[in-house]
C-alpha cells in the first residue's frame, strides 16, 4: 500500500470499524461461478486427452499449471475480501489488517501473472499443433515472434512485481520497520496492465489467418467465431482491470475500495481466457457425443415419419387392408417375415420356435425361397424386413385400391397380375412376363 499524504488523510471521513460501508458480493459470486467453470473445462479437457484422444501434450500441462495458478488468485481475492477489507474503504481498514493485506496483494499479482502467462503458453502450443502441416513459414515466423514476446513480457513483469520493493518485505510491511525504497508501483502496474492487453489481443487475432485458409462448414465456422469472440472479451475485460488500476493506484488514494472492481475484471480475464483454451478440446468430450445423439434422435423420427407417409401414400382410395385369403403367396411372405422378426432361426422352422405354419400350408415357391440355397436373399435386419413389408402392402394394396370395384378381376387373375406386372414378391422367383424362372 502505497504512503498516503498528511492532507489527504486529514481529508477523509471519521473511520467506522464496526459498521463500513462495503462493495456487496458481487465479487464472491463472479469468482465462484467462473472458478467453478473453469474446473469443470480442464478436467473435461485432461479427461478427453487421455482417455478419447489418447494423446498429452505440453498444452496440456500449460492449462493445468494454469488452473492451480487461477485457483490460487481466486482463493487469496476471496480471503483478502472476507477478512482484510478489500471491501471497504481505506479508512475504514484497521491497521491490524494492513500488513496482511499487503501480502495477500503481492502474492494476488503474482498468481494473476502467473495464470495468463501458462494460458498464453497453452494457447501458443495449441497453434503450433495447428500449423504443424500447414506451409506457411511467415505464420510460423510469427508464432515465434509471439512467444518470445509473451515469454519476455511474463519474466519482466513478474520480477518487477518481486523486486518492485528493496528489500522486497518493505512491500509489505505495516509500520515499516526495514529502512528500504520503493518503485512507482501505479505506474509499473498500469504499463504491465497495458501490455497484458497487448498480449490477450495477440492470442485472440493469431489463429484467423489460419482460421480463414480452413474448408469448413458454416456451423464450425460459427463455433470458431463463438470462441473468438470469448477472446476479445477477455481482451475488453483486461482494458477495464487496466482502467481500475489507473484509479486505484494513481488517480486516488482509496486503494481497496476501487480494487474490488480491479479483481473482478481480473478473475473475468484470467477464467475466460483459460475456457477459450480449454474449448477446442472439449469438442470430443461434450460437442461430438452431444451431437451424435441429436442426430441418431433425428434420423428415428424421420424414420418413423417417412414409413408413416408411405404407408398413407399408399392407401388413397380405401382404407389399407391384408391380401385375400387366397393370395397365398402374399400371406406366406408376410408371415415369415413377421416370424423372422420375432428371432426365429429360419422361415421354414417348423418347430416350436415358430410354430405359425405347417409344412402342408407352403407351397413349391415358398419352399424353393426358404431352401437354404437362397438364404442370402432373406432379410437380415430390422431396417429391411420392414421395407420387405411395406414394398409387399404397397404392390397388394395398390392393386385393390386402384381398381374399380364393380369391376374387380377373380383371385387367380390378381395374383397373375400381380406376378407379371408387378416387381417379384421374392427375388428371383418370378419373370416380369410372368413365368416361373427355374430354381437354381
Amino acid at each position: 500500500m502505497r504512503e498516503i499524504p498528511l492532507d489527504v488523510a486529514l481529508s477523509w471521513p471519521t473511520p467506522n470499524y464496526n459498521n463500513p460501508e462495503t462493495r456487496g458480493g458481487a465479487l464472491l459470486i463472479t469468482n465462484i461461478t467462473l472458478i467453478i467453470l473453469v474446473t469443470l473445462a480442464v478436467f473435461a479437457r485432461v479427461w478427453g486427452r487421455i482417455v478419447i484422444k489418447k494423446y498429452y501434450g505440453i498444452d496440456d500441462t500449460m492449462i493445468l499449471l494454469a488452473w492451480a495458478c487461477t485457483v490460487g488468485m481466486t482463493a487469496i481475492v476471496l480471503l483478502a475480501n472476507r477478512k482484510y477489507g478489500w471491501n471497504r474503504h481505506v479508512w475504514d481498514v484497521e491497521f491490524s489488517m494492513i500488513q496482511n493485506a499487503n501480502i495477500i496483494a503481492f502474492v494476488a499479482k503474482l498468481m494473476y501473472l502467473f495464470a495468463t502467462g501458462f494460458t498464453r503458453l497453452s494457447l501458443l502450443c495449441l497453434y503450433y499443433r495447428l500449423v504443424r502441416d500447414v506451409h506457411m513459414k511467415w505464420y510460423r515466423w510469427t508464432l515465434h515472434a509471439s512467444l518470445a514476446f509473451v515469454i519476455g513480457f511474463w519474466i519482466s513483469m513478474s520480477l518487477l512485481a518481486i523486486f518492485d520493493c528493496y528489500p522486497v518485505e518493505v512491500y509489505w510491511l505495516f509500520p515499516a520497520t526495514v529502512k528500504g525504497h520503493c518503485g512507482n508501483e501505479g505506474n509499473t502496474t498500469l504499463i504491465a496492465g497495458i501490455l497484458s492487453c497487448v498480449a490477450d489481443l495477440l492470442c485472440t487475432c493469431l489463429p484467423i489467418p489460419v482460421v480463414m485458409r480452413l474448408q469448413m462448414p458454416l456451423r464450425q465456422r460459427l463455433g470458431v467465431c463463438f470462441l473468438l469472440c470469448l477472446g476479445f472479451i477477455v481482451t475488453i475485460a483486461g482494458i477495464v482491470r487496466t482502467f481500475f488500476i489507473y484509479k486505484s493506484l494513481i488517480a486516488t488514494y482509496d486503494e481497496t475500495w476501487f480494487t474490488y472492481p480491479l479483481w473482478i475484471a481480473a478473475a473475468v480475464e484470467v477464467d475466460l481466457a483459460v475456457l477459450c483454451a480449454c474449448a477446442p478440446a472439449l469438442k470430443s468430450v461434450i460437442w461430438n457425443p452431444f451431437i451424435h445423439r441429436v442426430r441418431k434422435v433425428s434420423v428415428r423420427m424421420n424414420n418413423s415419419g417417412k414409413s408413416s407417409q408411405h404407408l398413407d401414400s399408399v392407401t388413397i382410395d380405401e382404407p389399407f387392408r391384408r391380401p385375400e385369403s387366397s393370395d397365398k403367396l402374399v400371406q406366406i411372405a408376410l408371415r415369415d417375415l413377421d416370424s423372422v422378426e420375432r428371432g426365429s432361426e429360419s422361415p421354414t422352422s417348423d418347430g416350436p420356435r415358430t410354430g405359425r405354419l405347417a409344412s402342408s400350408e407352403r407351397d413349391a415357391e415358398h419352399r424353393t425361397w426358404a431352401s437354404p440355397s437362397n438364404r442370402s436373399s432373406w432379410p437380415v435386419s430390422g431396417s429391411e424386413r420392414r421395407a420387405a413389408k411395406l414394398e409387399i402392402h404397397k404392390e397388394t394394396s395398390f392393386k385393390v385400391s386402384n381398381t374399380p370395384k364393380k369391376d374387380l378381376p377373380s383371385v387367380p387373375a390378381a395374383k397373375e397380375a400381380l406376378r407379371a406386372k408387378s416387381r417379384p414378391l421374392i427375388p428371383g422367383r418370378w419373370r416380369p412376363d410372368g413365368t416361373r424362372e427355374e430354381d437354381i
